[in-house]
């Protein structure tokens, strides 16, 4: 049986999550917005497998505020830790070798406008952070080498560190939603239905 994860961070975590294939779910709280897409068959299943009780590779990237990429990097595995949906994992950006390496997630803060979503499991070398305005912006997406299976866009008006209630709510929900609790591609309508509360 599935086990949904969530860690306490003062609000409640219920949100419409199922996706169809190619579609994509867009979520409004507030002024937060989140777009929730699934590409391919078995997000859950190949979440479970490559992510399920062990390190699960976590690569962040662009920098959204003004202090040293390294204290970034921890508070986003921070503000992410324990609100995926599905199996326990562990978000980190040093994997043990427990890690199984075709499986990751990618976080792209600020990604431009011609973003192909493909590209966020490409070379992330090549990926590019833009700031367009001063909305905050971000991507998560979860990869198995180079397909994407699923990925998030989620926005707010801005964030004055990573430590913001904003902030480290919008990545907790990004996260929540990048795996849908089950296969949308599969199952019945039902599996698309679940309580929405804004906090």
């Amino acid at each position: 049986m599935q086990q949904t994860t969530l860690k306490a961070r003062g609000w409640r975590a219920f949100f419409r999550t199922g996706a169809v294939a190619g579609l994509a779910l867009l979520s409004a709280c507030g002024a937060e917005l989140s777009q929730s897409f699934v590409h391919r068959s078995g997000v859950p299943s190949a979440f479970n497998y490559g992510a399920g009780g062990r390190d699960l590779r976590t690569v962040v990237l662009g920098n959204p505020f003004a202090m040293p990429k390294v204290v970034i990097d921890e508070a986003v595995i921070d503000s992410i830790q324990g609100m995926n949906n599905g199996p326990v994992t562990h978000f980190t950006i040093a994997p043990s070798n427990d890690a199984r390496a075709p499986y990751r997630v990618v976080i792209l803060f600020d990604p431009p406008k011609t973003l192909a979503w493909r590209d966020l499991c490409g070379n992330a070398a090549a990926l590019e952070s833009v700031a367009r305005d001063a909305r905050l912006r971000v991507s998560i997406a979860f990869c198995v080498n180079e397909p994407l299976y699923a990925h998030v866009d989620s926005s707010i008006p801005s964030a004055d560190s990573p430590d913001d209630p904003a902030f480290r709510k919008m990545m907790g929900r990004a996260t929540f939603l990048l795996i849908p609790p089950r296969d949308p591609t599969t199952a019945g309508d039902d599996a698309c239905e679940a309580p929405t509360v804004c906090p």
